[in-house]
């Protein structure tokens, strides 16, 4: 990956900070015709996508890593460059989403999320996301790792149009914030286990994902 891939504010502070970084292009989702930039930043042993968030989000990302570490299953924020440009640890092993055979067991899958869960809700952060896609499964380490900030927000916050938009899309309760997470977990527990499809418990549309693993539960009619 030729350094001149990078976008050039991102090439500039990466290196003045001495990562290493390259850019990838894949799909969004497997079998998906929508293409993601992905771009990584490589130190040493620190290794990590890039954001670099909107200038509006970015004291929500500086509360977030102020208080990572009490969150011990989600992605962290390795390192601020500039206040504008975020490491964000590359998890190991693959997504729930993209697993065909040998998903970890539900009973395993919950208590991870809901320990997840409950981390969160003792800082009052809202992940606002947590679906199959967004959780990478280790099975050398037997550890889950769940990934993406993009629609998170502390309670009390007031909410982003697009975050609202996001909730209400998917079929949350907005009145009820703090539920959120809780109810996504129970989503993705009944689609890993075949019960609900992916399409009835978040509300996408045919064109949005069009890939789905073996095991998943097809929307009927």
């Amino acid at each position: 990956m030729a350094p001149s891939d990078t976008p050039p504010h991102q090439r500039c502070v990466l290196a003045q900070r001495g990562y290493n970084c390259g850019v990838t292009f894949r799909r969004s989702y497997r079998g998906s015709h929508f293409l993601s930039q992905i771009v990584t930043a490589d130190l040493g042993n620190k290794l990590g996508y890039v954001s670099m968030p909107p200038d509006h989000r970015i004291a929500h990302q500086l509360k977030i890593r102020s208080i990572q570490h009490e969150l011990p299953i989600a992605a962290q924020i390795l390192d601020v460059i500039e206040n504008k440009v975020f490491v964000i640890e590359q998890a190991a092993g693959v997504l729930l989403w993209e697993i065909e055979d040998g998903l970890p067991s539900l009973a395993f899958v919950e208590e991870k999320l809901n320990s997840f869960v409950s981390s969160m809700q003792r800082v009052g952060l809202v992940h606002g996301d947590i679906r199959p896609w967004n959780i990478f499964y280790d099975k050398a380490n037997d550890s889950v790792k769940v990934i993406d900030w993009g629609f998170s927000f502390f309670i009390g916050d007031q909410l982003e149009p697009k975050t609202l938009g996001h909730l209400q899309a998917r079929g949350h309760d907005v009145s009820n914030l703090a539920r959120v997470d809780r109810v996504d977990v129970e989503r993705t527990l009944r689609v890993l286990d075949g019960k609900l499809s992916y399409e009835a418990a978040w509300r996408h549309g045919p064109n949005e994902i069009e890939w789905r693993p073996k095991w998943a539960k097809r929307e009927i009619g």
